[in-house]
């Protein structure tokens, strides 16, 4: 913050973030990456004291700032508040650091201010790596900028936020937002930016002696760094490959694509990550000609128990790719069989080239980048219609394009149905048909079948694929921490596993390991703070733990302008208990609130937070009949805020219309919060 360091002179060192309202997702996790790094930050509105003049916070904080970050987006070129920030920053000769997101040509102005600067473009490498050389430049600026005279304006070092493939299919499975005041959608729980460290939690203790292996990000040793798709393509095709592998524990895309660009100890990375072996190597690829090199490690002392070196030629990669899959599991006295590019696969080089492109681009969650990920894949399945790879990927792109682009959302929402429907004709044995299956059997409140395709899928891909999150919506906490667990097991280092089991512990009641879990949250290198810190605000409202939430509540208003309205009225009224629920009662009614299932779903939390179950009960409901609600909030049910909702009757009119009571009934599991009484009438705690 503003304020918390002081330098001689007195002037903090902090570094000011600008950005535009719709990049607020990326500013926070810039954030972050500096603040975990040791970089204080001012970021608006999250820093703004309360009672005080917006403005006049903004002019103070820019004063007060040694440097100032510059998401330099579309968005950011065309906003005014921005724009008149640069211009601030550049008259008291502020360092700008610039993040340019896109290739927005810039404004007459922004180019005259930052005349005297240079940045780095977006590349495809990802935010972890980027965003610890962001972390190392403001350190550098902050400790070069003399306190007694103004500093030239410089700029460096571009950021990327890193989308991984897999877990974008975990957070699609997962489904939505999990807190007031997160900028959630289908942000990917894992992958937001942070600094490894001697405090970072590892790998849950493993009960298995089988052995394990991490493929770390191969490093593009190309010439042309656009290159750098095929290097984590070709990490990624080997993680799957070794996946399939009996009895080997292979880490997830998430955590192993962490190490991306670091410069690690490989102890450390296997202490982390609880793995026997690491898989590394680099790419070189000039024109048709490709020098691949993998060496398989033991992290315990460095050695090198394998390495070749492959020169071919591009059309021989899917060979090189099978022989260094099975030249490891031989090295680990395991079999595997080569993998049958007929089954979900492609033999067409072309058709590859476009997924792995695509892909890359998808990973990297930037706007842009992800639409330009669907011509990819699209391009892909015209090149080879049966490569469902490619069939898989293009669900993921086009359900990313529905959140990130509301007015695109119907036309892509049509395209997810035709997807969908050629998926379960031409491959229905495919884990993207089993997803869509159980997606079906969810919108028919068919919990059984969701719950068995999940558990099916969990087992064969790893990570939860939806199925722990579903457990915790039917009211099942234990079980849901217990399978929470176990993908933090393949993927230590995805963020959203140990949030969610801080929910489950919280639900059943279980203080000490809620706590736990959340301070390892906070700890992960690669956790959405907001994410982490918003969910903790629910708990505290559980708790009524007013020094928690005194402490949380403030930076939940930084998530949107519904969700500041809902979170700003808890703020400004949090001793005024009959003033809030008058303020949310006017809220609920307002068109803009209840568009957005996020803000409703805050505003039922805060609602009962200030004493109206019935206002709560009133928002639940509403939130409900959006058609996600089981799959984005039911989970929300059970949270100790929501216990006195729980007794009112029609909250049991709510769980007979969303399916739960059909399901509990046939299954004979009814979970921890309500039981059976007599054969038509139930109640819940």
């Amino acid at each position: 913050m503003a304020g918390s360091e002081g330098s001689a002179g007195g002037v903090p060192r902090t570094a000011f973030i600008s950005y535009a309202s719709q990049d607020a997702a990326l500013a926070n996790a810039v954030v972050r990456a500096l603040e975990h790094a040791g970089v204080p930050c001012w970021i608006a509105p999250r820093d703004v004291e309360p009672g005080a003049l917006y403005a006049d916070e903004i002019v103070r904080a820019l004063n007060e700032a040694r440097v100032v970050v510059l998401l330099l987006s579309a968005h950011a070129a065309a906003s005014a508040h921005v724009g008149k920030e640069l211009e601030r920053a550049s008259s008291k000769h502020r360092r700008i650091i610039a993040l340019r997101t896109d290739a927005t040509p810039l404004p007459r102005a922004f180019e005259y201010f930052l005349s005297e600067s240079q940045w780095i473009e977006v590349g495809e490498g990802g935010i972890g790596p980027a965003a610890a050389k962001l972390a190392d430049s403001v350190r550098r600026h902050l400790a070069a900028v003399p306190t007694t005279e103004p500093a030239r304006m410089q700029t460096s070092a571009v950021v990327t936020p890193k989308r991984s493939h897999g877990p974008m299919l975990a957070v699609a499975a997962l489904l939505g937002a999990i807190v007031i005041g997160a900028v959630w959608k289908f942000w990917p729980a894992g992958d937001m930016p942070g600094r490894l460290s001697d405090t970072s939690p590892a790998v849950d203790a493993q009960v298995s002696d089988d052995p394990s292996i991490a493929v770390l990000p191969f490093v593009n040793m190309s010439s042309d760094k656009e290159q750098e798709y095929f290097a984590d393509g070709l990490s990624e095709e080997l993680l799957n490959q070794l996946v399939q592998v009996p009895k080997l524990r292979v880490i997830g895309r998430t955590s192993s694509f962490a190490f991306k660009g670091r410069n690690e100890d490989l102890r450390k990375i296997g202490d982390l990550l609880g793995v026997s072996h690491i898989l590394e190597g680099s790419v070189r690829k000039s024109g048709n000609q490709l020098r691949i090199t993998a060496q398989l490690i033991n992290p315990q002392d460095g050695s090198h128990l394998w390495s070749e070196t492959y020169d071919r030629e591009f059309a021989d990669i899917f060979a090189i790719q099978d022989e260094i899959a099975k030249a490891v599991a031989g090295k680990l006295q395991l079999t595997i069989a080569g993998k049958d590019r007929k089954v979900g696969g492609t033999q067409n080089i072309a058709a590859y080239e476009d997924y792995l492109v695509g892909i890359s681009k998808l990973n990297t969650f930037l706007p842009v980048q992800v639409l330009d990920s669907v011509q990819h894949l699209e391009r892909a399945t015209k090149l080879d219609p049966d490569f469902q790879d490619a069939w898989s990927a293009l669900l993921v792109a086009h359900s990313t394009v529905a959140n990130l682009f509301p007015e695109r959302r119907a036309a892509s929402s049509q395209r997810l149905r035709e997807i969908s429907s050629h998926v379960l004709k031409t491959a229905p044995d495919s884990e993207a048909a089993a997803g869509a299956r159980a997606a079906s059997a969810l919108l028919s409140k068919d919990f059984a079948t969701a719950l068995a395709i999940r558990r099916e899928l969990a087992i064969r891909v790893g990570g939860t694929s939806g199925y722990a999150p579903l457990l915790l919506v039917l009211g099942r906490p234990a079980a849901a921490a217990e399978a929470f667990s176990e993908a933090r097991q393949r993927d230590p280092l995805v963020g959203v596993y140990t949030i969610f089991k801080m929910i489950a512990h919280e639900v059943a009641g279980q203080n000490e390991q809620a706590e736990a879990e959340y301070q390892r949250a906070l700890m992960s290198p690669n956790m959405n703070l907001n994410i982490a810190e918003g969910s903790g605000l629910v708990r505290a409202m559980g708790l009524r733990d007013r020094p928690s939430i005194d402490r949380l509540l403030p930076r939940a208003i930084a998530a949107g302008p519904g969700q500041a309205a809902v979170n700003g009225t808890a703020l400004r009224y949090l001793d005024d208990a009959p003033a809030a629920l008058r303020e949310l009662q006017r809220l609920v009614n307002e068109p803009g609130i209840q568009r957005d299932l996020y803000s409703m779903a805050a505003l039922s939390q805060w609602a009962a937070y200030f004493g109206d179950e019935a206002l709560a009960l009133d928002a639940l409901v509403r939130t409900s009949r959006s058609g996600t609600f089981v799959t984005e909030w039911g989970f929300s049910l059970w949270r100790p805020v929501n216990r006195d909702v729980r007794r009112l009757p029609g909250f049991k009119s709510l769980l007979r219309e969303q399916g739960f009571v059909d399901y509990w009934r046939k299954s004979g599991n009814w979970g921890d919060f309500c039981k059976p009484v007599g054969t038509d009438d139930f109640e819940c705690r």
